[in-house]
């Protein structure tokens, strides 16, 4: 599993500190990219271990930081819905 080293301005290239989770730039509010310490990497990851996967971004899991989120493990998750509102009627009063 490769550790973040940085978070990398996709605009100005400014780097930040990845101890703060943050998604803008604190100098010119563009997006950041997560910067890896793939160096530590080396010797650890061979093509040859993804051979026979999907080839999708999931091939990539086990050297993910965390457990994947996908659609239906996210959709399980309840909030309230809004009370609709009754179009046409009138309220006597």
């Amino acid at each position: 599993m490769a550790k973040i080293s940085f978070l990398e301005c996709t605009k100005c290239k400014h780097q930040l500190s990845a101890e703060t989770p943050q998604t803008l730039c604190t100098k010119c509010a563009g997006s950041l990219y997560v910067r890896y310490d793939l160096q530590a990497l080396r010797g650890k990851f061979k093509p040859e271990t993804l051979a026979g996967r999907v080839a999708s971004m999931w091939r990539y899991a086990k050297f993910s930081r965390s457990e994947p989120v996908t659609l239906a493990k996210a959709s399980h998750r309840s909030f309230p819905a809004a009370k609709p509102k009754m179009f046409g009627s009138k309220t006597k009063g």
